[in-house]
């Protein structure tokens, strides 16, 4: 009976799907390199400033963010 009532107990844990990144947190270091360097280069774009500064949906919309920043 023990047996049984830890099996349904435990039963939710051994069927939940845990992502990868939390189970190896720094595996994904590479990908978090890029979208620093890519966050940076665009904080310092001082042609896209004053477009921030109107809209922040409007700047998310134009067509050269995606060109230049592709993981953003």
């Amino acid at each position: 009976m023990l047996h049984k009532d830890v099996s349904e107990r435990v039963e939710e844990l051994l069927i939940m799907e845990i992502p990868d990144w939390r189970i190896k947190p720094f595996s994904a270091t590479e990908k978090v390199a890029i979208l620093e360097e890519e966050l940076i280069e665009l904080q310092n774009d001082s042609e896209l400033k004053p477009k921030f500064k109107k809209s922040y949906q409007e700047f998310w919309l134009q067509k050269e963010i995606p060109n230049h920043y592709h993981a953003l």
